[in-house]
């Protein structure tokens, strides 16, 4: 059974303040000291009829509050002297308020029933001091339980952290373990791809013994012992073909080889990553077992920790209840001294009720008095307050009145302040416009003569350009339709057909060999004069090229087409000797597109002119032009790069010619074996490579032409674009320079009428104008709109 006594509201008598209220147990505490409360006590000490106010309460309380030795406080009294009786204990009751004790009677301590003062108020006085040493002895205990209720939930916390960690720790083992048994067979797997690999190598070396063998076979017998007729030529011939076979194969082989060298080598860079990734993990399940170890570890300690705690916690126990033996000792000696305080408190009580009246006496004259005084003075700091509240008022408009003449002063510094700007920023723009315009004055000067001699310029490339068109007039210059290549490589494919036909009906004219070899001979003259001619052009189109070089700082890409023209005329020669018959259409479909270039080149040439008169009209253009003259610089050294390649398509050349001696070389040991009796095997075969190579010849000339012919295109499409651009970038910085003049007499003007004398005579000495002394506002505007 429990008791429920009021709360306690005085926490600083408490132990550990408010703890008491926030415990858990359903007792509350009754605060004897309090006297706003009714209780036991305060009508037991109203009914001897003390003034509380008065009296303290040393006086009628003769115990005293004091700490026990775990620290918390107490309203045991010290009282020594006293023996206690001897009774029954106390504590070994289960409540004082339940019914059996009431039923047996038993003599409790607070309960002692002395015949000679059996009075209630003491029974009263008694039972509350019994009420507050069982709240003291609960909130002892609730406090011991919430302490380890807290240590508990704690060491449940980390025993759950452990048993997580090792959860985590053994999932990484097995994720180590998986990891491993992946390793190895990415192991297991490369290992049989290095076997794989390395049998791939002797199988090749196998196969280049025995073709070295089938290689030495051939030798033999390609060197029979005989005399020197003219079939051996074309033994010789058909060694060279099979020794060129072979090479090739050989190439390949040795391709093939330097490439399973490379796929072992990466094969022995991935073994060893994955034996580092292996020593790797290693390491780390070395680390997880001393992980594992010193957990182990560190939970012994735990264990040997908690049972310290316990252990502790036992003692603490123990020394508890020692000290609530100690308690009921207190107990015992206060019922003792409780009657003898008892008649100290009556003799006191009386002494301090006369005091009290006494004092009371004097309190209320002591009131009256300071009451009249309290009048006096505050009639006084009424008139005082009047005084103050004029001189407030007075001190208000005074500040109002400086508040305004501070704001005009401000708004006239402030007004001086933007006209001094305004006068510096004036002289100052007037000298950089001043500045600006002679700089621009000198720049047009040489603006001017760079325009004069980039006309001469391009007069010169112009007459060079129409030389250059009559020369390269079989050529392609608009920007490089597909159409007309695909139907160029369809007409080629055709030619190629036709050349078979005849090739076939060559063979069929077998009798009629004589008159081929003279029609042989007959274009293998014109081959040779046609290439003779073309040598010669070329000769001078080098000459040509190496003029216009010390040329191009100002039409460098105009040069490089026109070389790019005559390379490919070159080689559209070499290349296209066998098309006359559809060259007069070709001519005629040139004739119209170099009509449309003549006319797209007229419209550059007046856009040339345009923008001669808009850089004319542009004054201030030096720092863009100084900007694009560094990329004119560029553009020439990237010129110069490009003329580079020029000289690797006359390697290109070079290379074609030596193909048309290789031609003309096979075309004599056809003659040669023409005249001799050759059988008809032997010139299928030469005619068979004679029509290979001539097939692999047009080939290769026809992906040049269309890499070249891509090329040209878009290094024209570029360049234009880049021309556009500049015009527009052009135009555009035109505009603003006119927005900006306008913008600026617009300003002049302005300041002229509404400035002053001494603002026009500083915009003079800025402008660095003639004094005048008859300068009238009319003179000024008319000679700033000029």
């Amino acid at each position: 059974m429990q008791t429920v006594t009021p709360a306690r509201r005085n926490d600083a008598r408490s132990p550990s303040g408010s703890a008491w209220t926030n415990s858990s147990s359903p007792t509350e505490v009754y605060d004897i000291g309090d006297e706003e409360e009714v209780g036991p006590i305060s009508s037991a000490v109203r009914s001897l009829d003390v003034d509380g106010d008065a009296a303290g309460p040393d006086r009628w309380m003769p115990w005293t509050v004091e700490r026990t030795p775990d620290g918390a406080e107490s309203t045991a009294p010290s009282a020594g002297d006293a023996n206690p009786t001897k009774e029954a204990d106390a504590w070994s009751m289960e409540d004082w308020d339940s019914q059996l004790a009431r039923l047996r009677e038993m003599p409790t301590p607070c309960r002692v029933r002395v015949p000679e003062a059996a009075d209630s108020k003491q029974e009263e006085v008694a039972d509350a001091v019994r009420a507050e040493l069982q709240v003291d002895m609960e909130a002892l205990v609730n406090a011991a339980m919430d302490e380890m209720r807290t240590w508990v939930s704690q060491e449940i916390a980390f025993a759950r952290n452990s048993f997580k960690e090792d959860a985590r720790a053994a999932l990484q083992e097995d994720q180590s373990s998986a990891r491993e048994a992946e390793v190895r067979k990415e192991l297991q797997e490369l290992k049989q791809s290095l076997e794989k690999l390395q049998e791939g190598p002797e199988k090749m070396r196998k196969e280049l013994q025995e073709h070295s063998r089938l290689l030495k076979r051939l030798e033999e017998s390609s060197h029979p012992e005989r005399g020197a007729t003219s079939s051996d030529r074309v033994a010789e011939a058909r060694a060279v073909a099979e020794e060129r076979k072979w090479r090739l194969r050989l190439e390949n082989l040795e391709r093939s080889l330097a490439r399973n060298s490379e796929n072992i080598e990466t094969c022995l860079q991935k073994t060893s990553q994955l034996e580092e990734r292996a020593s790797a993990n290693d390491a780390d399940l070395q680390t997880g077992l001393s992980t594992l170890q010193s957990a182990d570890a560190r939970i012994s300690e735990i264990m040997k920790e908690l049972k310290q705690r316990q252990s502790d916690k036992q003692a603490e126990d123990l020394r508890s209840l020692e000290r609530q033996q100690q308690i009921c000792e207190d107990l015992e000696a206060l019922k003792a001294s409780f009657g003898s305080a008892q008649q100290r408190l009556e003799q006191r009580l009386n002494d301090e009720s006369l005091q009290a009246q006494r004092s009371v006496f004097e309190l209320t004259t002591a009131q009256r008095n300071q009451k009249e005084e309290i009048l006096s003075f505050s009639t006084c700091l009424a008139e005082m307050q009047g005084a103050v509240a004029q001189g407030k008022t007075q001190c208000l408009a005074l500040d109002e009145r400086m508040e305004r003449l501070l704001g005009q002063l401000q708004e006239v510094l402030q007004r001086l302040s933007k006209q001094e700007a305004a006068v510096f920023s004036t002289s100052e723009r007037a000298q950089t416009m001043h500045s600006d315009l002679e700089g621009v004055s000198a720049e047009l000067a040489t603006v001017t003569a760079r325009v004069v001699q980039n006309l001469a310029a391009m007069e010169d490339l112009n007459n060079r350009r129409c030389a250059l068109e009559s020369r390269t007039s079989k050529l392609e210059q608009q920007s490089l339709r597909m159409q007309a290549l695909e139907r160029e490589v369809a007409t080629s494919e055709r030619e190629m057909l036709t050349v078979q036909d005849c090739l076939e009906r060559h063979e069929e004219r077998l009798a009629c060999q004589s008159r081929a070899s003279e029609s042989l001979e007959q274009q293998l003259q014109h081959a040779a004069a046609s290439i003779k001619d073309i040598e010669k052009e070329a000769f001078l189109e080098r000459r040509e090229l190496r003029r216009l070089a010390d040329e191009v700082t100002s039409h460098g890409k105009q040069i490089e087409a026109t070389c790019l023209e005559a390379t490919e005329q070159a080689k559209a020669r070499a290349g296209f000797q066998r098309r006359f018959e559809d060259q007069e259409d070709q001519m005629q479909r040139l004739e119209e597109r170099l009509s449309n270039l003549k006319h797209q080149n007229d419209s550059l040439l007046d856009q040339g002119c345009n923008w001669e008169e808009e850089i004319k009209s542009g004054s201030a253009r030096i720092e863009d032009l100084e900007a694009k003259s560094e990329q004119l610089e560029k553009e020439l050294e990237s010129a110069r790069h490009e003329m580079k390649g020029v000289g690797g398509l006359q390697s290109d050349v070079e290379k074609l010619q030596l193909d048309s001696s290789n031609w003309r070389e096979a075309m004599q040991r056809i003659e040669t074996a023409a005249a001799t009796n050759v059988s008809q095997d032997d010139l299928k075969q030469m005619h068979a490579e004679l029509q290979n190579w001539i097939t692999d010849t047009r080939q290769a000339l026809d992906r040049w032409l269309s890499a070249s012919l891509d090329r040209f295109q878009k290094e024209q499409g570029w360049a234009l674009q880049r021309n556009q651009g500049w015009a527009q970038r052009v135009k555009h910085w035109i505009e603003q320079i006119h927005i900006r003049e306008q913008g600026l007499s617009h300003v002049i003007l302005h300041i002229i009428q509404e400035a002053g004398p001494e603002t026009v005579k500083l915009l003079e000495q800025a402008l660095k104008l003639p004094a005048k002394p008859t300068l009238t506002a009319d003179a000024i505007r008319e000679a700033c709109s000029r």
